[in-house]
């Protein structure tokens, strides 16, 4: 099944302070969901993260509009101190759907492969120089993909890719991936551990500060079926985890690093066992095992959003999503941040 950018849809452009929050339950210093009533382009994001070099909330690709048809798209958002900002790269990746994650070692935004329907799959690799998009051209590289796990990990300071699916038949039964790459700043090199994770894509992949490690969980297997293990890499190889607690079985859900309390967050999902598919529930990891977040106000049940931390508000941010009803342009907080921005 290929997937669909019912993702991350954002609605026409303001410039409002991003946290002038809706949630009745918003006070100083709590952590949970506080929606934005701030809104963006009428077009999807298919990956976002935060680039600690120039201080910028990237968001890239996706299609517009979503219905009836969806047209890919090269959009690149920024998310300024007033809201999204559209971009004029002069340089720039094709239209498609994506990953990309910070590098510390390069001080660079890294993007890699993807998927569009107009053009079919990639293996590039794009960084970010703030203002443009640069491709590089590295002697190797993993196999063209979309769906693919990529975060960068502290403790082993390794940027890690994982996974995905490089075919279009359903649930990816032909090209579902568990190869591990680390990027070395200027080529991708393939690991070879001993013990790996099964093939999966749409899956999810952060760092845990409390544990030390680098944690992958669920994702869509090529059968149709879901995961719900929790994996950790340890350098050179995976080992898979027992933990006490965990998420329902998903895939197609949000997991990033909370920058306050250093709990992995998962939210939402695509999974046969939510109500008409969509999950919204909230889950976090606190270095051991899972624990299920209880929530006074949350996004609705949702699959396909992106979700990336953003240190300057002390918050993840969370935008758009397949969702009944549609909630595309919404943009919603993890934690509160300071007052009067997000």
């Amino acid at each position: 099944m290929v997937r669909r950018p019912l993702l991350l849809a954002l609605a026409a452009i303001t410039l409002m302070p991003l946290i002038a929050t809706n949630s009745a339950s918003a006070s100083a210093g709590a952590r949970g969901w506080h929606r934005s009533r701030f809104s963006s382009p009428n077009l999807s994001v298919s990956a976002m993260a935060y680039d600690a070099n120039t201080k910028q909330l990237i968001g890239f690709g996706g299609c517009a509009p979503l219905f009836p048809t969806c047209t890919p798209s090269r959009v690149t958002l920024n998310l300024g101190a007033h809201g999204w900002i559209k971009l004029h790269p002069t340089s720039q990746p094709s239209a498609r759907w994506t990953s990309m994650a910070y590098d510390p070692a390069t001080r660079q935004l890294l993007l890699f492969g993807g998927y569009s329907e107009t053009d079919g799959y990639f293996n590039d690799t794009w960084t970010w120089t703030g203002s443009t998009w640069r491709r590089l051209h590295p002697k190797s590289s993993p196999s063209a993909r979309r769906d693919q796990m990529m975060a960068w990990d502290p403790s082993t300071r390794q940027m890690l890719l994982f996974g995905g699916c490089s075919d279009e038949s359903s649930f990816c039964t032909t090209g579902c991936l568990s190869d591990t790459w680390l990027w070395t700043g200027r080529n991708w090199h393939q690991a070879s551990p001993s013990v790996s994770p099964p093939c999966r894509y749409s899956g999810g992949l952060a760092y845990s500060p409390l544990g030390k490690q680098l944690i992958l969980f669920g994702g869509w297997a090529s059968d149709g079926a879901f995961y719900n293990d929790t994996w950790a890499w340890t350098g050179v190889n995976w080992k898979e985890l027992d933990p006490v607690t965990s998420p329902p079985a998903r895939g197609r859900f949000v997991m990033a690093t909370d920058p306050i309390s250093g709990n992995i967050i998962v939210f939402g999902g695509f999974a046969w066992t939510c109500a008409d598919t969509l999950c919204g529930d909230t889950w976090a990891w606190n270095g051991v095992t899972w624990y299920s977040v209880p929530t006074k106000v949350a996004p609705t049940p949702r699959s396909d959003s992106v979700m990336a931390v953003d240190p300057r508000y002390r918050s993840l941010v969370l935008i758009g999503g397949d969702a009944n009803p549609p909630s595309y342009a919404q943009t919603w907080l993890w934690g509160f941040g300071r007052r009067g921005v997000a």
